[in-house]
């Protein structure tokens, strides 16, 4: 091959490779919030205060997360979460923030109405339902009936059980009113993308019991949780990136190979 040839060839393979990456690129872009939301899950230190912050963040309009939002978050070790929501049925073990803000929500779940405690009014939690429904409240829309919820929020641990599920506008503003300490309700969207829609779940408080064989169970549940989202973690995010490098060698070697 002369050298003309030979140049050209090489162009040729420059610009398949270009080619190449940024179709990568593209196709991973969507992706990536996701992957960061759930590496964050599986290695963030949750730092957890039993005391509500002298300064509430200014609630945001609140859109599908962007990446820079949420690398903001996994970047942000300084906000406390205010408590914690466990459902074994749907394997969700979440951080509770208070705040409602883009951060906050992709961080976790946030506590809708900071004003009102559990102690004395309708606890309300709101969070994220994105395209993988493992991540944040994709799954309460799978709760049924009889469910058990278990929060720990500023220190006191709750066990709730589900009472109802339905669908509601965005504008029924009348289905969040403040009920009594005996109801927590938990909102996500319908779907992913933008919607009217609303999953309103509510659940109705349990009997006290002894608050350290609640919170024995509860990290007993955590830790069960974590153990399978980690599995989920590696099938769903970490074997195809895998397998992408290796595609992605395999085709680089046979482009530049001479």
């Amino acid at each position: 091959m002369d050298k003309k040839k030979k140049n050209q060839h090489i162009f040729l393979k420059t610009i398949i490779t270009i080619l190449y990456f940024l179709a990568l690129v593209l196709a991973i872009i969507p992706f990536s919030k996701y992957f960061v939301i759930a590496t964050q899950t599986q290695t963030k230190t949750i730092i957890e205060t039993n005391k509500m912050p002298d300064v509430i963040p200014k609630p945001q309009e609140i859109t599908a997360p962007t990446i820079q939002n949420i690398l903001s978050g996994a970047n942000n070790q300084e906000e406390a979460a205010i408590g914690q929501i466990v459902i074994p049925k749907v394997d969700i073990s979440q951080p509770i923030y208070v705040g409602l803000t883009l951060v906050n929500m992709g961080n976790g779940v946030v506590s809708l109405f900071p004003n009102r405690l559990p102690q004395q009014n309708s606890l309300t939690i709101i969070g994220h339902h994105l395209g993988f429904q493992s991540l944040l409240f994709g799954r309460i829309a799978e709760l049924t009936k009889g469910d058990k919820i278990f929060t720990r929020y500023l220190g006191t641990n709750y066990e709730y059980q589900v009472e109802s599920l339905e669908m509601i506008k965005d504008t029924d503003f009348e289905k969040l009113e403040d009920q009594g300490p005996q109801w927590l309700y938990l909102i996500t969207c319908e779907a992913s993308f933008e919607t009217p829609n609303r999953v309103l779940v509510k659940a109705k408080k349990l009997e006290s019991q002894n608050q350290q064989k609640m919170a024995a169970k509860m990290e007993q549940l955590r830790s069960k949780i974590k153990v399978e989202n980690t599995k989920n973690y590696s099938l769903i995010f970490l074997l195809p990136i895998f397998i992408v490098l290796i595609l992605t060698s395999v085709f680089l070697h046979r482009v530049w190979r001479k």
